[in-house]
C-alpha cells in the first residue's frame, strides 16, 4: 500500500499541483487529501477512483508508476524463478510489494462491484 500511496503523492507533485489544488478536483478537503498522503487514513474507494479519472490512468499504470520494466515483469514470475533471479532477494520483496497492492486494488473493485456503488466525479 505505501508504494501507491507514494505515487499518488509523486503524480501530484509531477503535475505541479498543490495538496489543496488537487483535493478542490478531487471534490474533497485539503485536510482530508492529506491525510490519505500522509497515511493517516486509507484511501476511499471513492477517492481512488476518483485519483484515477483525474489522472485519466489505469489502476495497473498507477500501481506500476516509476518501476521499471524488470520489476513489472516479476508479477509474472514463479516463486522459484523468484528465488533463482539475478536480483535475488530485493526481487523478492519488489514482487511481495506489487502483490499487496494488487490485492488491495482487486478488494476495492469487488467491494464497489458488490456494492453498486456509482462514480460521480463532482
Amino acid at each position: 500500500m505505501r508504494k501507491l500511496i507514494y505515487n499518488i503523492k509523486v503524480l501530484r507533485e509531477t503535475a505541479g499541483l498543490s495538496i489543496e489544488e488537487l483535493a478542490r478536483e478531487l471534490g474533497t478537503t485539503p485536510r482530508s487529501y492529506l491525510n490519505v498522503e500522509t497515511e493517516q487514513t486509507e484511501i476511499t474507494l471513492m477517492l481512488f477512483r476518483k485519483l484515477l479519472r483525474f489522472y485519466k490512468i489505469s489502476a495497473s499504470e498507477l500501481v506500476e508508476f516509476g518501476l521499471t520494466r524488470e520489476q513489472i515483469d516479476l508479477k509474472y514470475m514463479t516463486p522459484v524463478d523468484l528465488i533463482t533471479h539475478p536480483l535475488g532477494r530485493e526481487a523478492v520483496l519488489v514482487q511481495l510489494e506489487i502483490a499487496d497492492i494488487l490485492r488491495h486494488i482487486i478488494e476495492l473493485k469487488i467491494s464497489a462491484h458488490s456494492k453498486f456503488i456509482p462514480f460521480n466525479p463532482n
